[in-house]
């Protein structure tokens, strides 16, 4: 930099405290460098970024955010910047849409809200591509965005020329490493392709000062004078580098439009394309005179490599380094939950199957390494805490490594299989206390982290709901089956130390031990077909003192697609209805509920929507903090105790395959519509009657994917909304039974229409085949639903989240793209179980939505949110609860002011039958049944039920 500024103030003579400055895309090229030099000034920065990450640039973990534009920081995330540099923008190879919502809406965005926020200076980095004769999408949406911010006072926008640092990142550095993999380098439009250079640190000095000048013009426009060959610019920078020159070969521009042209049409990509509209659209800058009013200097072009970093403080702050063990089903969910710390890092993926790690890995990112031994990953590097997600046969022994290594360990329930593993688990435990290594141990026991569910622990615990009386558990799910072996290890007794009581029954147990405290086993039951090893169908007479309960679980039940995981509490003052989406006090004496809801602390990302909340990410968070809270080993052996005692007293029953009907049916059956299903507005409920009459308004309707989703208000034609595809019955046979059973399940003939929109070119790489994948099963699924459906069609949940966590947003327009082309005369949608990532998605698909279907909490304000999220007033938003009970439902239809505000709609999500009290209690009679529990067992759980008084069961 030079020293004459006549058209910025001085800067370098501050007075007061060092500036706060704001960095979106601070891991990029540019962003990266940025950051350290600001931070070498001894300035405060704060980081916007995708993931979080280990090493350099080395900033404060407090001041480090996760953001993933579209979507917008929270406006105290803003506070307190002084300016913000923005320099993110869409992934390179983005589509259309995806583009022009980052690069363009959300800069606009991004600068309004630092104007509500106080930032005095938002620094936009353009490029030099942004003017009005843009042929290329980059430059024509970077302009879109100039246009929009001309003439503001707060902003200064950025013009760079070829930014470079004679490394291998940045365009030059990555076509200088491809020129010398090859040996040659072609240049489209030969000599005439020109470019003026940047280097990076000069780019860097120049957008600290702009940053923080009291006077800067609203355009700058920064690189050398002087033009420059392209082909000449790889070359040197190719020797610079590599000490070998290639040979540049001259393609002319027309060959290279007509090629480019082809491939495009042909849908090999237009990243090809791009390049050449981007040649094709170059203008040079005039920044001579420029340079010299603001008095900065720009060097010319040097193709010398950079300087080697110096080593990191040894104080400079670090992440928390977080090893994942398993790669399956649980594996998935913790990692994709794993990835949204802004504190943590996932460092290691381990499993020895190498497709099942290629493909969480292919979800997660290339940045995760993959391992086949736990062994391998913890001589690569540094593990600071670790989840084990394998069967349970394995926890103790690679809990048992870790702790030695000094690694916190989460380990997935059961967490020890026997008794003896647990006591050998507890001491190794010690063992590391003991050596100074303070690694502790928590299981995955994530429900008790809820804050619904801590909310309703303090109540007990305070008296406020009364003396306990008795309890019932419920823990039922349907699991695919295939033919006996499905479940591989989950019916491997010793792989799996049991069956639906610790794998199932295992999270109401652990609602049992917040709520009541810990219990002994008085009596039990189980239940086991004749072919397998393991318990289908347990009930456990449990006891805390004089308060006696009971348990009861059961798996292959084909009315729990949705899983039960819910436990009734009775006291001397009404009954406390705890799910994993609500707890619910409801008084005798007809008072007003007290209700709390998994959404009444912030939510993060949770890809399990079914479990509500996020639990798995509050009990990561509990992890990387390094104390267990309500999953410690305490709390373990509680838990887990009640299987080993129930297990060493239970009368067992082997019955015949035929008694445990398999859940799986065909979809063809599943979309048969249905008499009986009710989906019902609870501002229309006065009595239990109405719920008859709603049943005889809704008539026969389509419903796809969870049978619980339902559409309120005014339906075209008495038709409701549409979810597809169906998560619970195609996931589930895909992930649990494989690919020949999907075959079978969908049809081979819907499964081949659904190929032929497959994009080739996204099948070259892993990621691109799972979610070309993912897409060919939505297609399969919308297949079933008539064409001339003009009704609401949402796209489910799960790849509305999953494609949000994991930044897949071309994927995801596309998704919404391919419903739009079949369901012309439907109303096109989304739902969302994440209201946080709905942030991320609303934005890029506001232009393109009729309608949201979105998780929210009691009270009002979800939809509003949801709205304002999305730019869109008009938005039709449906807000629903989470998987609620019946007695929850009808506290909510006689006060529905304490569930919606204003215009807010409301959708009770839960199996939707009708009458609904009487059939839900007939669902869970028979699936207590199936338990061999006694009868006078049942009849004194279902005393507990609030609803069963009028609603006796047949």
């Amino acid at each position: 930099m030079a020293d004459d500024r006549s058209a910025m103030t001085d800067t370098t003579d501050r007075t007061g405290p060092p500036p706060v400055i704001g960095i979106t895309g601070a891991l990029g090229f540019i962003g990266s460098r940025f950051t350290a030099s600001v931070l070498d000034r001894g300035w405060r920065v704060r980081t916007f970024t995708r993931r979080s990450w280990d090493g350099a640039p080395h900033v404060p973990l407090a001041d480090r955010r996760l953001l993933v534009l579209p979507a917008m920081p929270a406006p105290e995330d803003l506070a307190g910047l002084d300016a913000v540099v923005h320099l993110a923008v869409a992934p390179h190879g983005s589509a259309a849409a995806t583009t022009v919502a980052v690069n363009e809406r959300a800069t606009v965005a991004l600068a309004d809200a630092c104007r509500r926020a106080g930032v005095a200076r938002f620094v936009y980095v353009s490029t030099q591509s942004a003017h009005d004769g843009a042929r290329n999408r980059y430059g024509r949406t970077k302009r879109a965005a100039e246009v929009a911010l001309e003439g503001r006072d707060d902003v200064v926008v950025v013009r760079p020329g070829l930014v470079y640092d004679g490394g291998e990142l940045g365009l030059l550095g990555l076509a200088s490493a491809a020129a010398g993999r090859l040996g040659v380098f072609p240049v489209i439009g030969g000599r005439s392709s020109v470019a003026q250079t940047l280097h990076l640190d000069d780019l860097c000095e120049a957008l600290a000062e702009l940053a923080v000048a009291d006077d800067a013009p609203w355009l700058v426009e920064l690189a050398e004078p002087t033009l420059r060959p392209l082909g000449d610019l790889v070359a040197d920078a190719t020797e610079a580098r590599l000490d070998r020159r290639p040979r540049t070969v001259d393609v002319p521009l027309g060959v290279a439009r007509t090629a480019a042209t082809v491939a495009e049409r042909l849908g090999l990509g237009e990243a090809v394309a791009e390049v050449v509209r981007g040649i094709e659209g170059f203008r040079p800058m005039d920044t001579g005179p420029q340079l010299d009013a603001l008095g900065l200097h720009v060097r010319a072009f040097d193709p010398s490599p950079p300087a080697v970093e110096p080593l990191p403080r040894t104080d400079a702050p670090r992440p928390r380094r977080l090893a994942l063990v398993g790669a399956g089903r649980i594996g998935m969910v913790h990692g994709l939950c794993a990835t949204q710390h802004p504190d943590a890092v996932l460092a290691a993926l381990v499993d020895p199957d190498k497709g099942a790690a290629g493909q969480l890995q292919a979800l997660l990112g290339r940045t995760v390494p993959t391992y086949p031994s736990l062994h391998e990953a913890l001589a690569a590097g540094r593990v600071d805490a670790a989840i084990v997600a394998t069967p349970p046969g394995t926890h103790v022994e690679l809990a048992e490594v870790l702790l030695d290594h000094g690694a916190d360990v989460l380990v997935e329930k059961p967490v020890a299989p026997v008794a003896g593993d647990r006591r050998r688990l507890v001491a190794s435990a010690s063992a590391a206390l003991t050596a100074a290594r303070h690694a502790t141990v928590a299981g995955g026991y994530h429900l008790v982290q809820l804050p619904h569910v801590r909310a309703a622990q303090r109540l007990l615990a305070s008296g406020d709901l009364g003396r306990v009386r008795s309890f019932v558990a419920l823990g039922f799910v349907a699991r695919a089956e295939g033919d006996g072996g499905g479940l591989s290890w989950e019916l491997d007794p010793e792989r799996a130390g049991g069956g639906a009581l610790p794998q199932v029954s295992a999270h109401c147990l652990s609602l049992v031990d917040a709520l009541v405290g810990p219990v002994e086993v008085l009596e039990a039951s189980l239940v086991q077909r004749r072919d397998r090893r393991v318990e289908d169908a347990a009930w456990v007479q449990l006891a805390n003192g004089d308060v006696v309960g009971a348990a009861f679980a059961g798996w292959h039940l084909p009315d729990f697609v949705i899983p039960e995981n819910s436990v009734r509490v009775r006291t001397d003052r009404g009954v406390l209805v705890v799910s994993m989406a609500s707890a619910v006090f409801l008084p005798d004496d007809g008072t007003a509920p007290v209700g709390f809801h998994c959404l009444d602390a912030p939510s993060a990302f949770d890809p399990a929507p079914a479990d509500g909340g996020a639990g798995f990410h509050l009990e990561q968070r509990r992890l990387l903090d390094g104390e267990p809270d309500g999953n410690g080993l305490d709390a373990i052996e509680r838990i887990e105790r009640i299987s080993t005692q129930a297990y060493a007293v239970a009368q067992r029953t082997v019955v015949g395959p035929g008694t445990f009907p398999a859940s799986s049916s065909s979809v063809r059956a599943r979309l048969e519509p249905a008499a009986d299903e009710v989906h019902v507005d609870l501002r229309r409920l006065g009595d239990p009657w109405s719920l008859r009459r709603a049943a005889a308004d809704v008539g026969r309707s389509w419903v796809v994917g969870t049978a619980e989703l339902a559409e309120l208000g005014d339906v075209p034609d008495r038709r409701l909304t549409v979810v597809v595809p169906d998560v619970p019955g195609a996931f589930r046979t895909m992930t649990n039974d494989g690919p020949v059973a999907l075959l079978r399940k969908l049809g081979p003939t819907r499964l081949a229409r659904a190929a032929l929109g497959i994009k080739v070119p996204s099948l070259a790489t892993p990621t691109g085949r799972i979610w070309q994948g993912f897409a060919a099963l939505a297609r399969t699924e919308a297949g079933a639903v008539p064409a001339g459906f003009a009704g609401r069609v949402l796209l489910d949940g799960y790849l509305v989240d999953l494609a949000s966590a994991t930044g897949r947003l071309d994927e995801l327009v596309q998704l919404v793209d391919d419903l739009r082309r079949r369901f012309p005369q439907a109303r096109i949608g989304i739902e969302t179980n994440a209201p946080e990532l709905a942030r991320v998605a609303l934005p890029l698909l506001r232009d393109d939505l009729d309608v949201v279907l979105a998780l929210g909490r009691p009270g009002g304000g979800s939809a509003d949110a949801i709205r304002t999220a999305a730019g869109r007033r008009d938005l039709t938003v449906l807000v629903k609860t989470g998987p609620q009970p019946p007695e929850v439902v009808a506290a909510a239809a006689a006060d529905p002011s304490v569930w919606v505000t204003g215009d807010d709609a409301l959708v009770a999500d839960w199996r939707g039958v009708a009458p609904f009290a009487v059939r839900y209690v007939e669902v869970l009679a028979r699936a207590m049944r199936t338990t061999g529990c006694p009868e006078w067992a049942l009849d004194d759980a279902l005393s507990v039920l609030a609803l069963t008084e009028r609603t006796p069961v047949r």
